[in-house]
Order: structure tokens, then C-alpha cells, then sequence
């Protein structure tokens, strides 16, 4: 992904949110372009070369290209910010009972495993389990 804009835009909306760990800094920094009067436009047919390969997706913590852990956190901060507190609590909650799920089913899942994806596969449960204790750590403040 990547994101352009004219320097007009970013002198009106201002930088990145660097409260976001990873993810949702667009996805912020688009809604208050748009809330300037700006038009946002996504353009798929637009490629974009990462040289060197960097990604979140081999980071530690890092699940099917995808880290839940920072992932979850933003989107709930993303959804106080933009939403309110209430929308909050309810992102959270939907996210500790997906998260509740998929361990569920993976603990299935489990007794099917071939013993040579078992250790890729107890990595992914890990990095789920963080990102579940991360987001219910996040409610019990919340709600103090």
C-alpha cells in the first residue's frame, strides 16, 4: 500500500498520528483529510515496489501477514477517536469474541494438525492470544 498526497493536504491536516503502532495511521489521516473538504480516492490498479522487502508481516507477533496484536489495538484506538468511547467499548468487545473463536476452533483444529505445521501453527495461536490479552488489558482501563 501506499499512500500520496498533495503537500497542500498535508499542510492543512497535519502528520501522522504517531499514537497508531502500525496500522490505521492512513486510514486516520484520510478521515480528517476528508473532514477538510478533501477527496479521498483509492486507486487499485496503482503498484508500489517495497524494496528490500520490509513488512509487518514477518515481524514477531506477525500472523498471516497480519500482526492482530497491533492490529486490534489501532483499530479500537482508531474507533474512540473517530467514534467516541462507546464505539470503542463495542469494537473491543466484538474483537475479544472473534478473538475467543478463533482460538476455539484453532484448539480443534489442532487435533487434525500434521505434526510439521504444528510449530507455525503454535506461533500463530501465540501472536492470537497476545493480541486477546492486549485488547482485554485495554478494556479493564478503559473502564477505569
Amino acid at each position: 500500500a501506499a499512500l500520496a498526497m498533495r503537500r497542500d493536504v498535508w499542510s492543512q491536516v497535519g502528520p501522522l498520528d504517531e499514537r497508531f503502532q502500525f496500522y490505521c495511521q492512513d486510514l486516520d489521516f484520510c478521515r480528517r483529510a476528508s473532514r477538510k473538504g478533501w477527496k479521498i480516492a483509492l486507486v487499485p490498479e496503482f503498484r508500489v515496489l517495497h524494496h528490500h522487502g520490509a513488512t509487518i508481516g514477518r515481524a514477531p507477533g506477525a500472523q498471516n501477514r497480519q500482526h492482530p496484536e497491533l492490529l486490534w489495538t489501532d483499530l479500537v484506538r482508531w474507533a474512540e477517536k473517530h467514534r467516541g468511547v462507546g464505539w470503542a467499548h463495542k469494537a473491543r468487545q466484538v474483537l475479544r469474541a472473534g478473538a475467543r473463536l478463533r482460538l476455539a476452533t484453532r484448539s480443534l483444529e489442532r487435533l487434525f494438525l500434521p505434526a510439521t505445521r504444528r510449530r507455525a501453527w503454535e506461533r500463530d495461536t501465540a501472536a492470537l492470544r497476545r493480541a486477546l490479552t492486549r485488547i482485554q488489558v485495554a478494556a479493564k482501563s478503559a473502564r477505569n
